[in-house]
């Protein structure tokens, strides 16, 4: 009898966890497609107060912090090109907090670590004359880890080739130096597969844009122009 109530019991939870695992996954499944398709301000902080949300709620999942990490990063890119540089800092802390979760959950994860090299790419942007400095060698470093962990992480990759291309030639960086990397990137994008619906599958298309115009820059060289 005791048998029968434990099996039952284990069932049940069985159960129980089952439909909570799935209602997880499609409400992270619903709000990574809104980010995708965010093109204003307002749609990535909808879908950062939605993945914060989820993160309290989920405390054991890292995903819904990274991605609230990621829409807090974009905000801040928005800011940059808006011109609004007083907005970066204090989207960029968000970013910051938020990943410090995904850290303690999963401290040896390769997209955390990429992700972290473009938080401090993006604090670049709020001073670009005296940030670079600083924060270019441990976005460097942070991508470096990032690739130990997984070398066919293509966002590894192409955030890192986002910095060179953005970088003045005279500290190494330009479209020329950043090719190598984002064409990399683009051959590892045509393979990867994310290890579920929910995990990070984004970059391609930025990564698209920059290999592009240094393939450009590349073939101007080339032609002596």
């Amino acid at each position: 009898m005791k048998k029968s109530i434990l099996i039952l019991v284990l069932a049940l939870t069985s159960i129980f966890t089952f439909a909570q695992n799935e209602k997880y996954v499609s409400m992270m499944e619903k709000t990574v497609a809104e980010m995708e398709a965010a093109k204003t301000a307002e749609d990535y902080q909808k879908a950062a107060n939605v993945f914060e949300r989820i993160s309290n709620a989920e405390g054991k999942e890292w995903l819904p912090a990274y991605y609230n990490a990621l829409c807090n990063v974009n905000l801040a890119s928005l800011a940059m090109r808006g011109g609004e540089s007083d907005k970066i800092v204090p989207f960029v802390d968000k970013a910051q907090t938020a990943l410090d979760q995904c850290i303690a959950l999963v401290p040896n994860e390769s997209e955390v670590f990429a992700l972290q090299g473009f938080i401090y790419t993006s604090r670049i942007w709020a001073d670009p004359m005296n940030g670079g400095a600083t924060f270019s060698p441990m976005a460097h470093k942070a991508f470096g880890q990032a690739i130990a962990l997984d070398a066919k992480n293509p966002r590894a990759y192409y955030l890192r080739g986002q910095l060179v291309f953005y970088t003045p030639e005279f500290w190494g960086g330009g479209p020329k130096n950043a090719h190598k990397d984002l064409a990399a990137a683009a051959e590892l994008f045509k393979s990867f597969e994310p290890n579920s619906s929910i995990h990070p599958n984004w970059g391609i298309g930025g990564n698209a844009y920059h290999l592009g115009k240094a393939e450009e820059t590349v073939k101007k060289e080339k032609e002596g122009k």
